[in-house]
C-alpha cells in the first residue's frame, strides 16, 4: 500500500489523502522452477553442484528455498550416494540460471560391479511449481578393465 497525502503545507485546500493498492502482476504460470545436477551422469566417488532457473526475464524478490528429498524410483542404495545439502537458496534477484555454490550430491566409490543407477530426487518450494528431477551415478568399477578380466 502507497499512502500519498495531497496537502502538504496547503492551508487553503482541505486535506485528502488517498491509497494506492499495487498488485503483483506476475503471472501464476511464471512462478515454475526447473532444478537439475550440473552433472546429469556422475561418476562414483564425484560430487555435482544444481542449477535452478526461472523462466526467462525473470527473478525472486525474495529468497526462495528449495527442498531435495529421495524420490520414488531411486535405484542407487543409499550408500552410493550423500545428500551434501537437503536445500538450496535462490537468493532474491539471482541471475537465472543460478549454480550453486557448493556441491550438492556427492557419490560414493563402492568397489561393486553394478549397474548404472538413478537417483530420483523429489524438489519443492513454496508458491511455485517444480518438477522432480534425477541424476544417473555411473558405476567406476565396472568400467575399469582390470576389475572385470
Amino acid at each position: 500500500i502507497l499512502a500519498i497525502n495531497g496537502n502538504v503545507g496547503n492551508t487553503n485546500m482541505p486535506a485528502k489523502t488517498a491509497s494506492v493498492y499495487i498488485k503483483d502482476n506476475t503471472n501464476p504460470a511464471q512462478k515454475k522452477l526447473v532444478v537439475a545436477p550440473v552433472s546429469y551422469h556422475l561418476n562414483e566417488d564425484d560430487s555435482t553442484r544444481f542449477t535452478v532457473a526461472l523462466p526467462a526475464g525473470y527473478t525472486s524478490a525474495k529468497d526462495v528455498v528449495i527442498t531435495l528429498g529421495v524420490g520414488a524410483g531411486t535405484e542407487a542404495a543409499a550408500t552410493d550416494y550423500t545428500r551434501l545439502q537437503t536445500s538450496i537458496k535462490l537468493p532474491a534477484g539471482a541471475a537465472s540460471p543460478f549454480t550453486t555454490q557448493y556441491a550438492v550430491i556427492a557419490t560414493t566409490k563402492d568397489k561393486i560391479i553394478e549397474k548404472d543407477e538413478r537417483l530420483a530426487l523429489t524438489v519443492a518450494a513454496a508458491g511455485y511449481t517444480v518438477a522432480d528431477t534425477a541424476m544417473i551415478i555411473d558405476d567406476v568399477t565396472r568400467r575399469t578393465a582390470a576389475n572385470t578380466a
